[in-house]
């Protein structure tokens, strides 16, 4: 049974989406927020583990296939790999939607979320005032991507795990950037409101400007 996106649109009416790319601040962005306003924070990249484990590996392909070790997984023509990661974080939308779903239901407040890309869907699921996208360029991502402290095991298990680090770092930096031209592009061609990460913006400016079109 599939949901009419009228349906969900209705459901989601109190959620409020932080789309963009790798290094563009979603994350710092959705944090701030909830704290400040006393929101329901929901994060996508810390349910990706539970999603996969309701998966059908005959409809959600690209979620569940299979690596043979790090040296396969590293070592794969960065644009392949940036095609496939897409295509999982497209199969992982309704089961983000649905958590949002639930989620809604069960709390009176305002929910923000920290996620990746939906296309088209967006403007189906929900309103101009509820979604921003938050990007940075290809060469920030590339330089900043491990900056995060969530990045670091990832970068532990290259400099580790693999026979050529060097190369699989290179690959994996191409990919990265790869993702983050496809993610800047859909921003800016989606019509709703985004915003560039750069060092001319302090990270309040940024948030009293979010603020403002969400509207808080």
């Amino acid at each position: 049974m599939n949901v009419p996106n009228h349906l969900i649109k209705q459901k989601l009416q109190n959620v409020f989406f932080i789309l963009g790319s790798n290094c563009g601040g979603k994350s710092s962005m959705a944090k701030a927020l909830a704290e400040k306003h006393d929101m329901v924070l929901y994060s996508a990249d810390e349910h990706y583990w539970n999603h996969r484990k309701q998966t059908d590996s005959a409809v959600e392909v690209n979620m569940n296939r299979p690596f043979h070790g790090w040296d396969e997984y590293f070592s794969r023509n960065p644009r392949d790999q940036a095609k496939w990661l897409l295509r999982c974080k497209d199969e992982e939308i309704p089961y983000i939607l649905c958590d949002l779903m639930v989620l809604a239901s069960s709390t009176d407040k305002k929910i923000i979320v920290d996620t990746h890309n939906m296309g088209d869907l967006a403007k189906e699921i929900t309103n101009y005032n509820r979604v921003i996208y938050l990007y940075a360029d290809e060469e920030t991502v590339r330089n900043d991507f491990f900056e995060r402290e969530d990045k670091l095991p990832l970068l532990k298990v290259i400099q580790t795990k693999t026979t050529h680090p060097d190369k699989a770092l290179n690959n994996l930096l191409e990919t990265v950037s790869l993702i983050a031209r496809s993610e800047i592009d859909e921003a800016l061609s989606s019509n709703f409101k985004t915003h560039q990460r750069t060092l001319n913006i302090s990270f309040e400016e940024r948030m009293t400007l979010v603020e403002k079109h969400f509207k808080l």
